[in-house]
């Protein structure tokens, strides 16, 4: 019995690779360089992630004291 994301993730695997030789690049690819590629996208949405964290952090804390002024209402 196979897993079902195992067999639905290979031939996207397989696709993703056949894309990338298409580019004609410079290096072979190989499994170091795809692994930095994809440290490289998940660097990326970290950094995103920090950037609306901190531009959401005024309205958290705001809703944060709303919410506890209503607590201590009740």
């Amino acid at each position: 019995m196979q897993r079902r994301g195992v067999t639905n993730s290979v031939p996207l695997m397989k696709e993703t690779f056949k894309w990338a030789r298409k580019c004609h690049p410079s290096q072979p690819l190989t499994a170091p360089v795809i692994w930095q590629l994809g440290d490289v996208g998940v660097g990326i949405t970290a950094w995103i992630n920090v950037i609306a964290l901190l531009l959401l952090c005024p309205h958290a804390i705001r809703a944060l004291k709303d919410y506890e002024k209503s607590l201590k209402e009740k």
